[in-house]
């Protein structure tokens, strides 16, 4: 049982905080003001961010949920689970994380992230003369893909 809930930078929370929660919580508000985010949210919190549980999550809004090398659908935007974002766009800077906890500095608490990576393959020569292939990656910022020529792949 959570005492307290944070959520932020999920869908149109930002910096969303109930410092106390009984055993019975009653959410009201107008329409589009959050509510339904916020039990996600729980919903995010309580499944792990399962791989699964987000591509069911982004299919019951009609999101998009492609991933690295497979054809983009017509519906959503250019990455998988932009739309989880507040502003539904993934930030500029890697560091800025949806966070779902009792608080945020918690151990507990449930960070997911976004980075795009790209992946680089060198051939190298054991002391047998074998050949193998490793393959490396390097994380690189949003503002980066515009400027590079190499491809890129992303991770959520």
């Amino acid at each position: 049982m959570l005492n307290s809930l944070e959520i932020k930078n999920f869908r149109m929370l930002e910096d969303f905080k109930v410092a106390k929660l009984g055993r019975v919580n009653l959410i009201v508000g107008k329409n589009n003001s959050g509510k339904s985010t916020v039990l996600e949210a729980l919903r995010i919190y309580a499944g792990t961010a399962n791989n699964i549980l987000l591509k069911e999550i982004a299919d019951s809004h009609d999101e998009k949920i492609r991933f690295n090398d497979e054809e983009p659908t017509e519906r959503g935007t250019d990455f998988a689970f932009a739309d989880l974002f507040t502003g539904r766009q993934l930030p500029e800077d890697n560091k800025v994380q949806i966070v779902i906890a009792e608080s945020v500095t918690s151990e507990q608490a449930l960070s997911i992230s976004h980075v795009f990576f790209m992946e680089k393959n060198e051939t190298e020569i054991d002391e047998k003369g074998v050949t193998k292939l490793q393959k490396s990656r390097e994380i690189i910022s949003k503002s980066d893909i515009k400027s590079s020529v190499f491809p890129f792949k992303q991770a959520l």
